[in-house]
């Protein structure tokens, strides 16, 4: 039985296809990690876009930079940074002084990129469910053991 599977094995090595497919295999291994590095981005301090490995740096640098502990404080800076870019009318204003739908680099840069991994990761822990509130919401009180219990008088409204 062996020398069977053998022999099957030696008749599919030695057909042209297998080896074009192996070729193939091998060349999208060097070319997809290729793309992925192109395709990062980073708008720098003066609104200019920055691609591949430069990015990747300027993007490490920044979050070296600004880490830090999460805290109420900085949760709040941070949604107030975003709703400041949005809140600002200049922050849509293209190159030709006309109003745009989508916000320009620098104000993408000034406002939301400097925490966009802290603001990422508040988006990620309200979808999956593991962001944790300080205070419960109107209507519910914590026990002893922080599990959130509806307050019947409150739940009525």
């Amino acid at each position: 039985m062996k020398k069977l599977i053998r022999f099957e094995f030696m008749k599919v090595y030695k057909k042209k296809s297998f080896l074009c497919a192996i070729v193939l295999m091998m060349v999208m291994l060097v070319i997809v990690p290729c793309l992925t590095i192109s395709e990062n981005n980073w708008i720098d301090e003066d609104g200019s876009e920055i691609t591949g490995m430069e990015a990747i740096r300027a993007k490490r640098d920044a979050l070296d930079n600004s880490s830090c502990d999460i805290t109420t404080e900085k949760i709040q800076s941070v949604i107030a940074n975003y709703q400041s870019a949005y809140a600002d009318p200049n922050s849509f204003v293209k190159e030709d002084g006309t109003m745009g739908a989508w916000i320009n680099n620098e104000a993408y840069a000034k406002y939301i990129q400097s925490d966009s991994e802290i603001k990422y990761l508040i988006i990620n822990r309200f979808e999956n469910g593991t962001f944790i509130v300080g205070t419960p919401a109107y209507g519910y009180r914590k026990d002893e053991d922080g599990n959130l219990i509806i307050e019947e008088t409150e739940a009525e409204v």
